[in-house]
C-alpha cells in the first residue's frame, strides 16, 4: 500500500469518526436521561417542607431554653402509713394476707396473660405499699402499677410536709437518708376543697353523714393510709434521690390554698417563688455562652457544672455573708493610707455572670499525694447597668486641709481636720487570669488556689457622697492600688488561698 492510500484512509477515517462520537454521545443523553416532567408533581415541594421542617428543628434545638418546660406528674412504688414505726403483724391479719394470696392466684390462672401479670404484681405487692401519682394537689394510692385501682387520694394542699424525725437533729446531709420519712400532717384550721382531706375505699358513710373507716366489715384489712381523715401520714421512698423529688413536689403542692377553685391539676410554675435567688433567663446565658471559649480540650462539661453550682448560690444571703467576712480579713491585714481611717464591706453581689474555664493542665501528680492543676480563668460581665461584681465600701476619710497649704498659711488660720465618709461601689467587669489548684499530700485536709500572675482585672469605682457623686482622683486612687494590693497579697502566688473539705479535728 502506497503512501498516498494510506493518507487517505487515515484522512477520511478521521473526519467520520468525530461525527460518530457526536452522534453517539448526543442519542445516550436523549435516551438514557429521565423525563423533564415528574411523575410526581407534589414531590418538590414536599422537599422543600421537609428542608424547611429540618431547618426550624435544628434551630429549635440550637435555641437555649428559657422557661421550665412543662413536667410529667411524679409517679413511683412508695410506701405510705399512720405511724413512723412499722406496725406489727397479728396472727389474724397473717392468715388473712396468706388466704387473700391463694384466692388471687387462683383468679390469675382464669385471666388473661396481661391481666395475671398485673394481679400477680398486685399479690405480691408488700402491706402499705403502693403505687404514688401526683397530678396538681392530689396524690393517688394505688394497688398496681397500671393504676386501674386506686385505693385512696389524698388533698396535699389539706398538709403541712416535713421530714421526720425531726430535721433539726440531724445534719443537712442527713434529711433524705433512706430511714427518714416524709411527713404529711393535716394543717390546723384549714378546710380542704371537697371538705376532706383524703378519700380511700376503706371509707364509709356513718352516722349523721359522717365519715368514718369501715372496720372489720372491709374485705380486706384498712390500710392505713385511709383509716383517718386528719391523722399524719408518712411516706418511705426506697431510693434517697427520689425522695428529695417527692418531698420538693409535695411541698410545692402543699403550698397552694386548700381553698382555691380552680383546677388542681394547675399549678403555678414552681421556679416562679425562687426568683429572687435563681433566674432562668441567667441559666440561658450561661447555655448560650459555654462553647464561645475556643480550646482544643472541652470543657463544657465543667463549665456547666460550675455554672450551676453558681446559680445555685450567686443570690443567697449565706454567700454574701461569707465574702463580706472573708474580705474584711484580707483588708485588716493590708496596711492602709494614713486617711484612711476606715474601710468596712457592707455589700457584695456577686453579679449574674458565670466565670469560665479553659486550657487545664496538670502540673503535678505523685506517688506521696501531690497534685496541682493549671487552668484559664474568663470573667467578662454582661451588659447592663447591674453587671459585674459589685462591692459596697463604705470609707472614712480624713482630709487635713492645713497642712496642704503653701507656705505656712495653715498657721495663720484655724483649720480643722474635715472628716468625709465614702461610700464606693467597685464594680468588677472583667479578669482574665491563670489559676493554679493544689492539693498537698497528707494529712494536709485543704485545697489551695491562687493566680500564677497578676490577672487582668477591669474595675469601676463609682463614689457617692450624700448623694452626689464625687471625682476626687485623690481618694479613688488609692482606695483602687488598696482592693488591687489586697488580691496580690492573698491570691497570687506565692500566696495562696484555702479551702479546708473536712474538718482537722
Amino acid at each position: 500500500m502506497s503512501l498516498w492510500t494510506l493518507l487517505l484512509v487515515y484522512v477520511i477515517g478521521g473526519v467520520t469518526f468525530i461525527p460518530i462520537l457526536i452522534v453517539a454521545a448526543f442519542a445516550a443523553l436523549l435516551y438514557l436521561s429521565p423525563p423533564v416532567g415528574d411523575a410526581d408533581p407534589s414531590k418538590r415541594s414536599k422537599g422543600a417542607l421537609n428542608s424547611t421542617a429540618a431547618e426550624s428543628e435544628k434551630e429549635k434545638l440550637l435555641q437555649p431554653a428559657t422557661g421550665s418546660s412543662p413536667s410529667k406528674p411524679l409517679q413511683g412504688w412508695v410506701v405510705v402509713r399512720r405511724t413512723f414505726e412499722e406496725p406489727p403483724m397479728d396472727n389474724a391479719s397473717y392468715v388473712g394476707n396468706l388466704m387473700r394470696s391463694f384466692l388471687d392466684s387462683r383468679q390469675q390462672s382464669t385471666s388473661t396473660s396481661s391481666s395475671t401479670a398485673s394481679a400477680g404484681n398486685s399479690s405480691r405487692r408488700p402491706r402499705d405499699t403502693f403505687y404514688a401519682l401526683l397530678k396538681g394537689t392530689v396524690l393517688y394510692l394505688y394497688e398496681d402499677e397500671a393504676c386501674t385501682e386506686c385505693y385512696a387520694a389524698l388533698q396535699v394542699a389539706a398538709y403541712d410536709v416535713g421530714i421526720w424525725p425531726d430535721p433539726r437533729n440531724m445534719t443537712d446531709a442527713e434529711l433524705f437518708a433512706k430511714r427518714n420519712a416524709i411527713r404529711l400532717k393535716a394543717k390546723e384550721s384549714t378546710t380542704p376543697p371537697n371538705g376532706m382531706n383524703v378519700v380511700s375505699k376503706d371509707m364509709k358513710l356513718g352516722e349523721g353523714g359522717e365519715k368514718g373507716t369501715s372496720g372489720s366489715s372491709s374485705s380486706r384489712e384498712p390500710s392505713p393510709a385511709g383509716r383517718s381523715l386528719t391523722d399524719e401520714h408518712y411516706m418511705f421512698v426506697k431510693c434517697n434521690s427520689d425522695m428529695e423529688d417527692w418531698y420538693m413536689a409535695l411541698v410545692h403542692a402543699s403550698t397552694a390554698s386548700a381553698s382555691s377553685s380552680a383546677p388542681t391539676s394547675l399549678l403555678p410554675d414552681p421556679l416562679v417563688p425562687l426568683e429572687p435567688i435563681f433566674s432562668t433567663d441567667d441559666m440561658a446565658h450561661l447555655v448560650k455562652t459555654l462553647d464561645q471559649q475556643p480550646d482544643p480540650i472541652p470543657m463544657r462539661w465543667l463549665n456547666a457544672l460550675v455554672g450551676r453550682i453558681f446559680y445555685s448560690l450567686y443570690r443567697t444571703s449565706g454567700l454574701e455573708a461569707n465574702l463580706i467576712a472573708r474580705l474584711m480579713k484580707k483588708i485588716t491585714k493590708v496596711p492602709r493610707p494614713a486617711f484612711l481611717t476606715e474601710l468596712v464591706v457592707r455589700e457584695v453581689n456577686v453579679g449574674n455572670t458565670a466565670p469560665l474555664l479553659s486550657k487545664p493542665m496538670l502540673k503535678e501528680l505523685t506517688k506521696e499525694g501531690d497534685a496541682s492543676v493549671e487552668m484559664g480563668l474568663n470573667y467578662h460581665s454582661q451588659e447592663g447597668e447591674h453587671s459585674g461584681i459589685r462591692i459596697t465600701v463604705e470609707a472614712t476619710v480624713t482630709i487635713n486641709i492645713k497642712e496642704s497649704l503653701p507656705l505656712n498659711l495653715g498657721n495663720r488660720f484655724d483649720l480643722k481636720p474635715r472628716v468625709v465618709k465614702l461610700v464606693l461601689a467597685v464594680i468588677l467587669r472583667s479578669m482574665e487570669g491563670n489559676i493554679l489548684v493544689r492539693i498537698k499530700r497528707p494529712p494536709s485536709n485543704r485545697i489551695w488556689w491562687g493566680f500564677t500572675s497578676m490577672p487582668k482585672m477591669e474595675i469601676e469605682l463609682l463614689p457617692i457622697v450624700s448623694d452626689r457623686k464625687i471625682k476626687w482622683g485623690l481618694v479613688l486612687k488609692p482606695i483602687e492600688s488598696l482592693l488591687r494590693e489586697v488580691i496580690q497579697d492573698s491570691v497570687v502566688l506565692p500566696n495562696m488561698d484555702d479551702i479546708p473539705f473536712f474538718d482537722t479535728d
